[in-house]
């Protein structure tokens, strides 16, 4: 089954394909949930992974939002539980005393906020993914992204296990147009 996800590779949505027990014979990346939706509307995938909800920060409201208004377009085929473990990295970093700016998925950053308490004047910038995240942290000086702990991809590691509280659990659906 062709299966969209929010990518690029590296993300936890692909991370989150290798627990389907559902076949997927290919894997497409999108760069946003709303591609990932016109894709399966099109028919050019056959199935989309999308988050639902995390343990810690809720709900992921983009993704809820775009559901909803699919609700009698679409079929959950499956559900899957991942647990979450992001790690801090940096390209141009060498320390976390560096760190400017962090780049992430505003979801992965409200299940990590307490780590940065007593940082003052860190920045936040939100990132589609965790991959878009460590993609543009490559390009800021004293930038730092939040990724999961497998996605080093010749970063710095500045922190592992960031995340405020453990485990941190997000929950996957496996959708097809009904």
């Amino acid at each position: 089954m062709r299966t969209g996800y929010l990518g690029p590779p590296g993300t936890f949505s692909e991370k989150a394909l290798a627990l389907l027990k559902h076949p997927v014979t290919q894997k497409v990346w999108y760069r946003s949930f709303q591609d990932i939706v016109k894709a399966l509307l099109k028919g050019d995938i056959e199935s989309a992974l999308f988050p639902l909800e995390n343990s810690i920060s809720g709900k992921v409201v983009e993704v809820d939002d775009l559901l909803t208004t699919l609700k009698n377009k679409l079929i959950l085929l499956e559900e899957v539980f991942l647990p979450i473990t992001p790690g801090l990295f940096s390209y141009t970093a060498r320390n976390l005393e560096e760190v400017k700016v962090v780049l992430s998925r505003p979801e992965l950053w409200e299940q990590c906020r307490e780590y940065f308490q007593g940082k003052p004047g860190l920045k936040f910038l939100p990132a589609l993914s965790s991959s878009q995240a460590a993609f543009k942290a490559k390009k800021i000086k004293g930038a730092a992204f939040i990724a999961d702990l497998e996605y080093r991809q010749k970063a710095r590691v500045l922190g592992l296990l960031v995340n405020d509280h453990r485990p941190s659990i997000t929950r996957f659906g496996l959708f097809k147009i009904m």
